[in-house]
């Protein structure tokens, strides 16, 4: 069984949730020695790709590269469409939402994520040009993969695609790496809160550190650390002075995953306010850290956090806060949350999504699952 995987994500991505799934779906995928597999990245610039043996991947990481330009997303395209053919895969597992790469008798299978640029076109100026690609790219696929049970649902409510042409699988998490005890850091920044991604619209960062605002004692006793998400903008220094929080309450860091581990271990919560996520990978990643979670109660938050966080209506400033305030000033709750969290990661694993994918596969390639 020979699976080619495109380079979409690799140009898009120097880091990034999409890119992670695949790595760790390959990492694991290379492990059953029934498959030939590769990854046809071609020039692209991400650093997870770094992690898989060369012989792999076809393609090379270019330091300092990259706008999408016009130019160079058509020479990676050829190239990638050149070296798959000639490797004549049976299926393509496509990595993002472009559908042309099309090739005769060979199948074709998308992992839709989430479904955001439809639920939030408000957000997305190029919002008519992404839903076109990812709705031809949908519904040219021979099969879907969801990541979650509320991306199932939204493709076949907005995309009308059969419920047949869809499964279901769940990103794993990486327990064994998130559980190693880190050193703790020297950068004065405890007690804290922890925001992890962008903070851009749907994110509702914006919400969060208004309920933050509020509250006198927060101001006073914990600071706000984001990680990545880049550096604060105007605005957002802005608003951190209009709701009076000082200067060295808020902070932004960025890095690589371990210092996300350090993290998530010596903070007080992670708090994950997004009015929308296909699946989340930030609330199971602290969990596996020992980091208690409060989050939306919105889209897949709560089928992927299950009982082990606190959840809160993410529209309403006075729950995000009392939420904040009961893991914060409450031990004995903050332990079980985090005691919670370890249970819940446990139905999670990239050899069991590996595994489901592989079913896929086999369904497309032998016609039996």
């Amino acid at each position: 069984m020979k699976i080619a995987f495109d380079n979409q994500i690799f140009v898009i991505q120097t880091y990034g949730g999409v890119s992670k799934y695949f790595t760790h779906l390959f990492k694991e995928l290379i492990k059953d020695g029934k498959l030939s597999i590769k990854v046809f990245a071609n020039f692209h610039k991400n650093n997870y790709l770094n992690e898989i043996p060369d012989r792999y991947i076809k393609g090379k990481k270019v330091e300092g590269l990259f706008s999408r330009t016009f130019f160079l997303e058509s020479i990676n395209l050829f190239q990638n469409f050149s070296s798959i053919k000639y490797w004549k895969p049976e299926i393509i597992h496509r990595t993002w939402y472009n559908s042309s790469l099309k090739l005769k008798g060979v199948k074709s299978i998308t992992t839709v994520h989430d479904l955001i640029h439809e639920k939030f076109p408000n957000y997305f100026p190029f919002y008519d040009l992404t839903s076109k690609h990812k709705r031809k790219a949908i519904l040219q696929s021979d099969h879907i993969i969801a990541i979650s049970e509320n991306t199932k649902r939204d493709i076949i409510e907005i995309y009308g695609v059969e419920k047949e042409k869809i499964s279901v699988i769940h990103h794993g998490v990486d327990k064994d790496f998130f559980k190693i005890k880190s050193a703790e850091l020297d950068l004065n920044l405890k007690p804290y809160l922890l925001y992890v991604g962008a903070r851009n619209g749907y994110k509702n960062f914006v919400n969060f550190i208004k309920s933050y605002s509020i509250s006198k004692n927060l101001k006073s006793d914990v600071n706000v650390v984001t990680f990545g998400g880049g550096k604060f903008s105007k605005d957002e220094k802005i608003l951190f002075k209009d709701l009076k929080i000082p200067e060295n309450r808020i902070f932004n860091l960025s890095g690589d995953d371990k210092l996300l581990r350090n993290l998530y271990q010596n903070a007080l919560a992670l708090v994950y306010p997004s009015l929308y996520e296909g699946f989340g990978m930030p609330p199971l990643e602290a969990m596996a850290s020992g980091c208690p979670v409060i989050a939306s109660d919105k889209s897949s938050i709560p089928e992927i956090v299950n009982d082990a966080a606190l959840l809160f209506d993410p529209l309403e400033s006075e729950e995000i806060l009392h939420s904040i305030e009961k893991v914060t000033y409450d031990d004995s709750f903050k332990n079980e949350l985090a005691k919670l969290g370890f249970e819940n990661i446990e139905r999670f694993s990239w050899k069991h999504c590996a595994n489901k994918t592989k079913d896929i596969y086999q369904k497309f390639t032998t016609g039996k699952m």
